[in-house]
């Protein structure tokens, strides 16, 4: 989904126009939020750690993406679901550029819960609703 995913030098407002996952929405007394995992297209370098998902150019195209890419689920922003982060809420589809299977997403649900389970020091938590 296009957000607008915060930066390392300002995790606390929106950054440039990115492809993030979302991995969950939270309703509360602060409003709507979501918890969005950060992707690149740019290839990974080294070893994958636990948490890093590469998906071939195959895969990306069966999550609805046009190129491979890399899903990094230790580094999550938690992102008020507004036109601010969301410049594409309004449009048509929302903003929405993918899916991905229900497979696929239990899959990537219980590596997080691990990764926040047992290394939430890995976590790079990015965006206001963290401070709440």
């Amino acid at each position: 989904m296009w957000c607008a995913f915060p930066e390392h030098e300002d995790p606390l407002t929106p950054g440039p126009p990115h492809t993030g996952y979302v991995l969950v929405t939270v309703a509360d007394a602060w409003g709507v939020g979501a918890m969005v995992a950060y992707t690149t297209t740019r290839p990974w370098i080294g070893g994958i750690p636990r948490g890093v998902r590469i998906f071939t150019l195959q895969q990306a195209r069966a999550t609805g993406q046009s190129k491979a890419f890399v899903l990094d689920l230790r580094r999550i922003a938690y992102i008020p679901v507004d036109s601010d982060w969301f410049p594409h809420l309004a449009t048509p589809g929302h903003g929405i550029i993918g899916h991905a299977s229900e497979t696929l997403r239990g899959e990537l649900e219980m590596v997080v819960k691990e990764i926040f389970g047992r290394h939430p020091d890995t976590v790079e938590r990015l965006g206001p609703r963290w401070r709440r």
